[in-house]
């Protein structure tokens, strides 16, 4: 299991149990709300659900710096 903000090595169980806190919180109406006022919406998934979306997101960034030629300073 890919743990992109979690320590690693924190254990599955702790894992799990912070998935199902932020779900519930992303569920909540007073965040629906909030979000809805940024014109934005929840993703309410797994942990592997969100490795793969920051995964697809890297390279989908990766491919758009490269090309259009962006360099840090």
């Amino acid at each position: 299991m890919d743990r992109d903000f979690a320590p690693g090595g924190a254990p599955a169980n702790i894992v799990s149990v912070l998935n199902t806190a932020i779900n519930d919180i992303l569920k909540s109406a007073e965040m629906q709300a909030n979000l809805g006022k940024l014109g934005a919406e929840a993703k309410i998934g797994s942990p592997q659900d969100f490795s793969a979306f920051l995964s697809t997101e890297r390279q989908k960034w990766a491919e758009i710096v490269l090309s259009a030629g962006i360099k840090a300073e």
